[in-house]
């Protein structure tokens, strides 16, 4: 949040008020961008989890040698 106040105030300092809004295009876009790409690591679909939980009671369910 930091970062965007701090982008928008050199935005504002350097340009007018009218490249603002551009500016905050291209971050939205990167940050959708980011958040679509990284979904499948940050939210494993459930037939994965399934299919791991089974994996390791299949694990912990094997006699000890």
């Amino acid at each position: 949040m930091a970062g965007g106040s701090l982008l928008g105030g050199v935005v504002l300092d350097g340009a007018d008020s009218g490249a603002l809004p551009w500016t905050a295009s291209a971050l939205l876009t990167a940050s959708l961008l980011t958040a679509t790409l990284a979904r499948r690591a940050g939210f494993p679909s459930l037939s994965r989890m399934h299919a791991r939980a089974q994996q390791g009671s299949a694990i912990s369910a094997a006699p000890e040698r």
